[in-house]
């Protein structure tokens, strides 16, 4: 069975009735981190799911989660199987290896998809790849979507991004903000892009005097430090706080009127799993080679039992 009919036999096992017995979400934020834009959100009463691969266990708010798993990977799905029409999906994309600092460092100043052979640049390819997906499903379902990337990220040159570019283009906004705005004690450009139709609203900019502000708060995050190496090039690289910052954002009254997410169609997922031969979607196949998706317990056929024997002697 391919990728593509194996995916689509997933989520049809993800019957609409469980609809009726599990609460529809308003909100599902993957990357997730403290929670800062969840909290935000449940603040308002919306009721929703925060997935990160920190998270020690699984409750109804949070989803012990490792996206380039398969298991992972299908726990999005599932949540995105739960949310209603005009709920909000939001994704703060790992940015360590698209950002300026490490643009040299991954290989990806000269070719988007960086230096193959490093096992980490491969897992955030797959990772881009695989959000391109689960967004698309997100476009078929009605769901909104928000994408949240530093102002100096090229992930948008991925080509699986290109390829949602050219498939749903005219629904996506892209919004330039200044996190300080959102009383993040961080004066950091951030890009939104989604299919939100209050994305635009977000795009806000400190003045002056905002940015100064923030920038005389001794408890501002220092997301950058700069230093002179041996050769006495200035340097920069992550400071210790990058990795905690969040974007925040609010919803509308979407909530109010719950209907459950629009049905696939039959033919809905066949061109969207790379049936082409483009060799930076074989990242999305990683890790899925040995993965099987029938809740059948797996048998072993008597020829894998002799080639395990024969590398046992």
């Amino acid at each position: 069975m391919g990728y593509t009919r194996r995916l689509k036999w997933f989520i049809a096992q993800i019957p609409e009735a469980a609809n009726a017995t599990l609460s529809l979400l308003t909100f599902f934020e993957l990357f997730s981190g403290m929670r800062a834009w969840s909290r935000g959100m449940e603040m308002f009463d919306y009721h929703g799911q925060s997935a990160d691969w920190k998270y020690q266990e699984f409750t109804e708010k949070t989803v012990n989660c490792n996206f380039l798993t398969p298991m992972g990977f299908l726990q999005v799905i599932a949540s995105i199987m739960r949310m209603h029409v005009r709920s909000i999906f939001l994704a703060g994309i790992p940015c360590s290896s698209w950002v300026f600092m490490s643009r040299w460092s991954t290989g990806r100043d000269k070719h988007i998809l960086g230096h193959h052979r490093m096992a980490w640049i491969r897992a955030q390819n797959a990772l881009v790849a695989r959000l391109v997906y689960v967004l698309i499903l997100c476009i078929k379902r009605g769901i909104m979507f928000i994408v949240e990337q530093p102002w100096s990220s090229i992930v948008w040159q991925h080509p699986r991004w290109q390829y949602l570019e050219k498939r749903f283009g005219d629904l996506l906004h892209y919004v330039e903000t200044d996190m300080g705005i959102y009383s993040l004690e961080v004066v950091k450009k951030s890009i939104l892009v989604g299919t939100a139709p209050y994305l635009p609203e977000l795009g806000k900019v400190l003045t002056p005097a905002g940015r100064q502000a923030v920038l005389d708060n001794p408890n501002r995050k220092a997301t950058a430090k700069h230093y002179v190496d041996n050769e006495g090039n200035t340097r920069t690289q992550g400071g210790p706080d990058l990795k905690g910052i969040e974007n925040k954002s609010t919803l509308g009254s979407a909530a109010e009127n719950q209907v459950p997410g629009m049905s696939l169609q039959d033919c809905d997922s066949d061109s969207e799993i790379g049936d082409e031969p483009e060799s930076c979607f074989e990242d999305f196949k990683l890790g899925f080679d040995t993965f099987h998706y029938s809740t059948l317990p797996s048998t072993t056929s008597a020829s894998s039992k002799k080639r395990k024997n024969q590398k046992v002697n």
